[in-house]
C-alpha cells in the first residue's frame, strides 16, 4: 500500500521533475437536477482529455495505453483509471457539491501527479479509511489500499482534493 498521510503537492512535483500543468474546471455550483445535464458530460470530457494528454506524454507504457474503460473491465494495470473513476465517483456520490469542482494535471521528465478537488466541507480521510477498511467497503479506498502509484490528500483530516502520483518505471523509454 502506498497512501501517504504527510505527502505533499511540491515533494510530489520534485519527484516527478514537472514541466507542465494543466487545469480543467468542471463545476463550482452543487450539481443539481436542474444542470446535471451539463456538468456531467463535462466530467466525462475532462476524464477523457487528460488520459488522451497523458497517453501523449507517456505513450504506450509497459506496452499499454491508459484508457478509462479499462475500469469497467477491471484491468488493473491501469491505475490511472481506477483513480479517475474511483475518486470522481466518490465526489459524485459524497462530496458536499455532488461533483468534482476541478481536475489538476502536472506532468514531469519522470512520471505525472493529478489532483481532483471537490468543493464544500473536506471529509476525515484517514478516519474513513480505517473505517472502511474495518468494515471492507468502498471501492476508492480498497484501490488505494493496493495501488502502485502513491495516493495522498492535502488534508488527512479534512480533505477537500485526493493526488495519485505516477512514476514511469525505470525502464520506460522516452
Amino acid at each position: 500500500m502506498v497512501l501517504l498521510w504527510s505527502k505533499t503537492v511540491d515533494q510530489a512535483l520534485a519527484e516527478v521533475r514537472f514541466t507542465h500543468r494543466y487545469e480543467f474546471e468542471i463545476s463550482t455550483e452543487p450539481r443539481t437536477l436542474d444542470n446535471t445535464d451539463e456538468i456531467i458530460p463535462r466530467y466525462a470530457a475532462v476524464k477523457q482529455h487528460i488520459v488522451v494528454i497523458l497517453n501523449s506524454h507517456f505513450p504506450h507504457w509497459m506496452g499499454r495505453r491508459f484508457r478509462l474503460k479499462h475500469w469497467l473491465q477491471r484491468k488493473k494495470h491501469d491505475e490511472l483509471a481506477y483513480f479517475l473513476n474511483e475518486a470522481g465517483s466518490n465526489c459524485l456520490a459524497y462530496a458536499d457539491h455532488k461533483i468534482p469542482a476541478q481536475f489538476r494535471l502536472w506532468i514531469g521528465k519522470k512520471g505525472f501527479l493529478i489532483g481532483i478537488t471537490q468543493s464544500g466541507g473536506g471529509f476525515p480521510a484517514r478516519e474513513v479509511y480505517v473505517q472502511k477498511r474495518r468494515n471492507n467497503l468502498g471501492g476508492g479506498f480498497r484501490f488505494y489500499a493496493r495501488c502502485r502509484s502513491k495516493i495522498f490528500f492535502d488534508s488527512p483530516a479534512k480533505a477537500t482534493e485526493v493526488y495519485l502520483l505516477w512514476k514511469k518505471p525505470m525502464f520506460f523509454k522516452r
